[in-house]
């Protein structure tokens, strides 16, 4: 059999318990309606049990009872860390920290089990292990947390070992994921691989919840292969890219998963909607259709490719200081017109603006901005060194002097090990106009609002503040740009604080 390298034994105290009936007994007795104490409790419990001499069987029914009581504990704090403004606030971030600790705890006390079991009886620990390893890279998604190195490398390892006793397709049932149905090792290993290569972190909630609803679904047409397939049409992934070299000629063929998603587009285009898919309610149609295809694109050899540029540079977020930066002024909050409208209108007038500002001279407002550096096509900075950001999000990049600043987004945010919160800068293309519109707020009051807008004719499209509201269909009256009144057309994309329209002059 394969060797699973798995880490010694930790010190705890002998187990309050030592075979299954006292497990349950134990956790009738237990805080089971406070999660976060359910956690600690479970943590030291499960670690107790590890680091016994309890038997073979008698511990894998031990661990059985005992995950029960793990997995509705997780359910029930998962929303405290699940894609919130990073970074964390330290209570949740310690959550978070419990969470995959506890996941982990509890798969290597499975698979520790496997060397004392027949072949016909370890299939069981090695499918518990594979799912809680599967389950911890699920949370740091959820999080939006760098996956430790080894974890891809240990799970890599449980299907070697699966592989090693002949029992890597072995069907399980499992009474506590009841939605999944039968599955076997392999399939959840090519479920976690093919999460990992779509690139999670440029996923929102609504967009990582209905991937991995997919790819629970496909998870065993991806097969493992000892090589790349050498057809031109092929969709053969390098296992070594996740799981490093552990991995070495090992490969992923995603086609038949990349066949299903094509499927999936054809019939959403013809109609279909996206529950009789069975990809559930989070998306629309047409946002299901684009992440299907996103989903495709990254599910082909050599995507991803990042840019080069290093060095250090300046960020503005939040829609307000972005506009403040674009248009040389702030927005007036109170529904009052721009000066810049002010001023193009006493120049119809009585050919001048006012006697400070030339008409077309940008005036400089202070606005905060945030230094990150870029390395390897990647953008980061400290954690502590700046506001708590959810992507993606707009941001805003300043350049040199006499140079026009970059409307960006910030997408793909997470947190480092080294706790610093990195993620990919995508610019929009220059140059971008800042205007503005007069809408109702939330408290019925006319409030102005700001609006970048973006290309011309064909090609327009305006970005408004997530806050917004408005639909497509509606039509912008913008101010303070030479642009025409405009009709918002379909959502090309969303942001945490942002929504892309195209855009059609009127």
């Amino acid at each position: 059999m394969h060797q699973l390298d798995l880490p010694a034994p930790g010190l705890a105290d002998a187990p309050a318990f030592r075979d299954p009936s006292a497990a349950a007994a134990w956790l009738a007795r237990q805080p089971l309606a406070q999660p976060a104490q359910m956690q600690a409790a479970l943590q030291e419990a499960i670690a107790a049990v590890d680091a016994s001499d309890i038997a073979a069987a008698d511990r894998l029914g031990i661990l059985d009872r005992l995950r029960s009581a793990v997995i509705l504990a997780q359910s029930a704090l998962e929303p405290r860390y699940s894609r919130k403004p990073l970074p964390l606030p330290v209570a949740d971030a310690a959550l978070f920290s419990a969470a995959r600790r506890l996941w982990r705890t509890l798969a290597v006390a499975y698979l520790r089990i496997v060397p004392q079991l027949p072949p016909a009886e370890a299939v069981v620990p090695l499918h518990r292990g594979a799912v809680a390893l599967r389950v911890e890279q699920y949370a740091h998604f959820l999080a939006a947390y760098e996956l430790p190195e080894e974890l891809m490398g240990l799970l890599y390892g449980v299907l070697q070992a699966a592989e090693s006793l002949g029992v890597q397709q072995v069907p399980q049932t499992d009474a506590d994921y009841k939605h999944i149905h039968e599955s076997h090792i392999a399939g959840q290993v090519a479920w976690a691989f093919l999460l990992q290569f779509a690139d999670p972190y440029h996923l929102s909630m609504a967009q990582l919840t209905v991937a991995n609803r997919a790819f629970s679904r496909w998870r065993e047409l991806a097969g493992f292969r000892n090589g790349p397939d050498e057809d031109l049409r092929a969709r053969t992934l390098p296992l070594t890219a996740l799981a490093g070299e552990v991995a070495a000629g090992r490969w992923l063929d995603v086609r038949p998963v990349a066949r299903k998603i094509r499927k999936r587009i054809e019939a959403l285009e013809a109609g279909e909607a996206p529950e009789a898919l069975k990809l559930g309610r989070e998306l629309s149609s047409t946002a299901c259709i684009r992440l299907l295809h996103q989903l495709d694109e990254a599910l082909r050899p050599g995507a991803g490719a990042p840019a080069r540029e290093t060095g250090s540079l300046g960020l503005v977020v939040g829609v307000e200081n972005i506009y403040a930066l674009l248009a040389g002024e702030r927005l007036d909050p109170g529904g009052g017109k721009p000066s810049r409208t002010v001023n193009h209108q006493r120049m119809e007038i009585f050919g001048f603006d006012n006697l400070v500002t030339p008409v077309g001279a940008q005036r400089r407002v202070k606005v905060p901005a945030e230094t990150w550096q870029s390395a390897q096509g990647q953008v980061s900075r400290a954690a502590e060194a700046g506001t708590r950001l959810l992507s993606p999000c707009l941001a805003a990049r300043e350049l040199e002097p006499g140079q026009a600043a970059r409307l960006c987004v910030l997408e793909g945010l997470h947190m480092s090990p080294e706790d610093r919160l990195q993620g990919w800068l995508r610019c929009y293309p220059a140059p971008v106009q800042a205007a503005s519109i007069q809408a109702a707020s939330q408290v019925g009051a006319e409030a102005r609002l700001p609006v970048f807008v973006l290309g011309t004719g064909q090609g327009l499209s305006v970005v408004l503040p997530a806050a917004a509201g408005l639909r497509p269909g509606s039509r912008l009256n913008l101010e303070g740009t030479v642009v025409a009144p405009v009709m918002l057309g379909e959502v090309l994309e969303r942001g945490s604080d942002f929504v892309r329209y195209a855009a059609m002059p009127q």
